[in-house]
């Protein structure tokens, strides 16, 4: 299996492509409007009746998803109370992630109530959960007490406010779910004494997005980004006008802040008017935990990725399954094809019905045919390409030769590409690639080649196979159509564009020579900005590794033979605390005995540190403490030492 054998195939796989794709979006949609009960009276969960600290709200842009729940900021050890009747659902002790969290049940709601990041449980709850440990031997587990084991009144503590798991500093982490776990947003039920937001929402950026092979922005199919000016509290405009033509996509940057707080929180409407008619919005007061990665197709993933901006699309992306939006047919794209001005209207809204407009103008035009400009700069020429919706842009930098067209190859069957806009540093020239994957361009005397070897359609499973390697991708592996392109050496292998976002992990097998021993040794590693971040392996009878992803980039073969290192920070007879960590592949799991019994040690991984909780809290640590460590590669360090 390679290329596909002709042009043929490929444009009949992708109508079959995309067909498909447009009735999973119609069904969805039909189903996605669901009615959510924001009546029931919640009790604040941290002091209630006084002021709060708010530092995260739902529908924030965060690494991968949208914030979820309420971030209540307070010191450590900071009381947090039930905010209704119910029952405990879940218990869970962790180093990762929500950190240590509680999980309520609420029978007359029908909804749940998420505690993060807590720096200890609640009695009885702190109890039992050491109880479950001590039985599991194991620090991290996922407790479900029985349902009338802990039933709970509302104000009831439950716990205490922290800094566990993937948490940057004291606070509370609070969700109010739906029981197909959608989160809601807590600001919008029963109007809060605690929280006051009078200050509407910021708009900083906007920017307009070329979205055909023809659509230009200032003579460019480039992202054209303005600044945006405030005139008066909650008003905004851009002066420049963008001349445009084609179909193209308007993006924006916007946040909002709350009273007392100097943290920005996330804008939770949004709308897009053009010449006064509605075409775009969206609602994220409400986030469907199935489907939260979409935020990474809600806004510009690439240049979030480059440079951590935020452009929030307003229109919809192929393969975003959120249903947070309202569009028209065009799901917001706008086609401008005539010479007119056209008024760009922005309604930012917040949980508190605060709301901020941004106005401006475009100009249609018709472009005029682009005239090449070698360039006489002392910068050396080069070539380079990205793909931006189904098109391929070859990017010729520093031109020295005169390109007014390159040529395209394909198995030998070769296509003239005329330029299509030229920037002050480079010529652009446009492909769509469902027409052919080319093996390579020539322009001028460069010759420039592709590594391309397959179209992958989304929301089908698809397995992608050569000799030594296959890739398979399920019907939740892809947002959209992937070029898949592929690279490879004898310790390294690189699958597609880390700039396009992945929904669902896809998995690879990988034939490669036999490992020395241990296998476990040897393990496969996403390199990302000079990181190695491990992915689990396994070696399979005929060689052949295999590990999952669901992220694109570059993927190497490295061995980690090096042991965790343990180092003791303190001991007495109350307490033994260490820290621990490893040089590659990670802390995989740990187990301490007190004279070969187990002994509970606690852990913060972004600490690093580790410490020791007793089973009977009366009777003094004495004897042989022995810790070792495993890190995921099968490492392992034993400390020992005598207590106290």
């Amino acid at each position: 299996m390679g290329q596909y054998s002709t042009f043929f195939e490929r444009n009949i796989t992708f109508c079959i492509m995309q067909n498909y794709f447009f009735v999973v979006c119609w069904a969805f949609c039909l189903t996605a409007k669901a009615q959510f009960n924001y009546q029931y009276d919640y009790l604040f969960p941290v002091n209630p009746k006084q002021k709060a600290l708010i530092s995260g709200g739902i529908g924030e842009i965060r690494a991968n998803h949208f914030h979820a729940g309420l971030d209540i900021v307070g010191i450590t050890g900071t009381k947090i109370y039930a905010a209704a009747d119910g029952y405990v659902y879940m218990l869970r002790p962790s180093t990762y992630g929500y950190g240590n969290f509680i999980f309520l049940m609420h029978p007359e709601s029908n909804q749940r109530t998420l505690y993060a990041h807590l720096d200890a449980f609640a009695e009885p709850f702190a109890t039992y959960v050491k109880q479950k440990q001590y039985e599991a031997e194991r620090f991290d587990i996922d407790i479900f007490p029985p349902k009338d084991l802990f039933p709970i009144k509302k104000g009831d503590l439950i716990g205490y406010i922290g800094n566990t798991g993937a948490s940057v500093g004291s606070h509370l982490h609070y969700e109010i779910r739906t029981l197909d776990d959608v989160a809601l947003n807590p600001l919008k039920f029963t109007p809060l004494s605690e929280v006051n937001d009078n200050i509407p929402p910021v708009f900083t950026q906007i920017a307009f997005q070329p979205l055909e092979a023809s659509s230009l922005v200032n003579q460019s199919g480039e992202k054209y980004v303005l600044q945006v000016q405030k005139v008066a509290n909650g008003q905004y405009i851009f002066t420049n006008i963008p001349k445009v033509h084609g179909t193209f996509g308007v993006e924006v940057i916007t946040y909002d802040l709350i009273d007392y707080s100097g943290f920005t929180v996330g804008t939770t409407k949004l709308k897009l008017l053009l010449d006064g008619q509605e075409i775009f919005s969206y609602d994220l007061n409400q986030i469907p935990h199935l489907y939260n990665r979409c935020m990474n197709v809600h806004l510009d993933y690439a240049t979030y990725k480059q440079k951590y901006q935020a452009f929030q699309r307003c229109y919809v992306q192929d393969g975003n399954l959120l249903g947070a939006y309202r569009t028209n047919k065009y799901k917001g794209k706008i086609t401008l094809r005539d010479t007119q001005k056209h008024i760009i209207e922005l309604q930012a809204e917040d949980s508190a019905g605060n709301i901020s407009i941004l106005k401006g103008e475009v100009q249609g035009y018709k472009p005029t045919k682009p005239i090449f400009q070698v360039d006489f700069s002392p910068y050396q020429q080069s070539v380079s390409h990205q793909i931006q919706e189904n098109f391929l842009l070859i990017e010729y930098h520093y031109p020295k030769q005169k390109a007014d067209s390159i040529v395209l190859s394909f198995a030998g069957i070769v296509q003239k590409v005329p330029f299509k806009y030229q920037t002050q540093s480079k010529a652009v020239y446009c492909w769509d690639l469902r027409k052919g994957l080319p093996d390579y361009a020539q322009i001028g005397t460069i010759r420039y080649p592709f590594t391309f070897a397959w179209i992958i359609p989304s929301q089908r499973d698809f397995m992608y196979q050569e000799e030594d390697l296959a890739i398979r991708f399920d019907k939740n592996t892809l947002f959209d159509t992937l070029y898949l392109e592929l690279k490879r050496d004898k310790q390294t292998l690189t699958i597609g564009n880390p700039l396009q976002p992945v929904f669902n992990h896809f998995e690879v097998a990988w034939k490669r020579p036999a490992p020395s021993q241990p296998a476990k040794q040897w393990a496969i590693y996403l390199q990302e900005n000079g990181i190695n971040y491990y992915q689990e392996t396994e070696w399979k009878q005929d060689s052949a590794l295999t590990f999952k992803s669901n992220t694109f980039g570059t993927f190497a073969l490295l061995k980690d033979d090096v042991p965790p290192t343990i180092r003791l920070a303190s001991k007495s007879d109350k307490q033994i605390a260490c820290y621990i960590s490893d040089n590659l592949s990670g802390i995989a799991h740990f187990r301490a005995t007190l004279n070969g019994e187990f002994l509970l040690m606690k852990y913060e991984s972004k600490n690093a540190y580790i410490w020791s909780e007793r089973k009977d809290e009366s009777k003094p640590l004495q004897g042989k403490f022995v810790l070792e460590v495993t890190d995921k590669a099968g490492n392992t360090t034993k400390f020992e030492t005598i207590l106290p």
